[in-house]
Formats: structure tokens, C-alpha cells, sequence
């Protein structure tokens, strides 16, 4: 490797050798004809269970495969997000970072028997909230799948049809 090398390879002790390449901030191309670009955070659960966690994990996979079903919204893989969920402050800091027009964050958390889901889409170039939505849903393991596709369903169909929260956003952009 020489001496421009060296950063790259690390000793480990008792282990040996390990290989430590630079950490590279993704750019992504931004095509501005096309529509919107949306990222997907990964859905927090603030409970303990790992029904809560299961529910979460696969509310954040649906919400993307739904707006991606929606020709003119630019989805990112749910990979992509959830590689730099640590990284930023506020959605304002991530849509320069990833190139995304809006982010949809959301959490759950328990509420006596129900749980709460909460759903956002944030204006990333401004930083506003330009919706919201709180699902209170009676999760456990039999109906885990038939919960995370109407939660999808409802909240993707809110955010991302044509009379949707992004399209109102932006009409509301191109007025001003």
C-alpha cells in the first residue's frame, strides 16, 4: 500500500489487521425535472417490546414500497436512510446531505393498551412540518402484517397521491 496507505490498515490487538476506509458523504444526482425526492426515516419505537420494534421496522419498509408506487415522488431505499440515521440534527441538515426534497419520520409508542403511531413529512429545504398524522392501533403478533398495510396504505396515500401533502407543498412552493 506505501506510505499513502497507511491510514487505511489499522493493527487490532490480539486480532490483526483491519481495514478503516474514509467516510464518504453520498451525493445524489438530482434530476430537477423530475418530481419530489422523499426519504424514508426508520421509524422509531419507543417501547421495549420487540413487537414494537418488528412493527416499526416493517412500517418503514411499507411507507417506502407505497410511495414508490407513485410515479412522480423519488423514493430512496430505506438502506440509504437508515445509513446516516445518526448523523443529523434536524431534517433541515439531511436534505442537502442525501438530496431529498422531504422526509417522512415517525415513532410509536405505547398507550396503556394501544399504541400510538405518529407520522411526519417534513419540508427539508425549509425545515417546516407540513403534515402530521397519529394512528392509535391495538398491536400484537396475529395482526402485525394486516396493521403495518393500513398504516402504510393510509399515511403513503396522505403524503404522496396527487392531492396529497407533498403536492400540496409543492403547488403551495410554486405559488410563491
Amino acid at each position: 500500500l506505501g506510505e499513502s496507505g497507511r491510514d487505511l490498515v489499522r493493527t487490532v490487538a490480539r486480532r490483526g489487521y483491519m481495514i478503516v476506509l474514509p467516510e464518504q458523504t453520498v451525493r445524489i444526482a438530482r434530476d430537477l425535472s423530475a418530481g419530489p425526492t422523499v426519504a424514508v426515516w426508520p421509524v422509531e419505537a419507543n417501547a421495549s417490546d420487540d413487537t414494537s420494534h418488528t412493527l416499526a421496522d416493517g412500517l418503514t419498509q411499507q411507507i417506502v414500497a407505497a410511495l414508490s408506487r407513485f410515479g412522480e415522488l423519488r423514493v430512496l431505499t430505506r438502506n440509504v436512510a437508515k445509513s446516516y440515521k445518526d448523523r443529523f440534527e434536524s431534517s433541515a441538515d439531511i436534505g442537502p446531505a442525501l438530496g431529498v426534497d422531504y422526509l417522512v419520520e415517525g415513532n410509536l409508542r405505547k398507550d396503556g393498551e394501544l399504541t400510538r403511531v405518529d407520522i411526519h413529512l417534513s419540508d427539508t429545504r425549509t425545515g417546516a412540518q407540513v403534515w402530521s398524522k397519529t394512528f392509535r392501533v391495538d398491536v400484537n403478533p396475529s395482526n402485525l402484517l394486516a396493521i403495518q398495510d393500513e398504516l402504510s396504505g393510509q399515511a403513503s396515500a396522505m403524503i404522496g397521491s396527487y392531492w396529497g401533502a407533498i403536492g400540496a407543498a409543492e403547488y403551495t412552493r410554486s405559488q410563491s
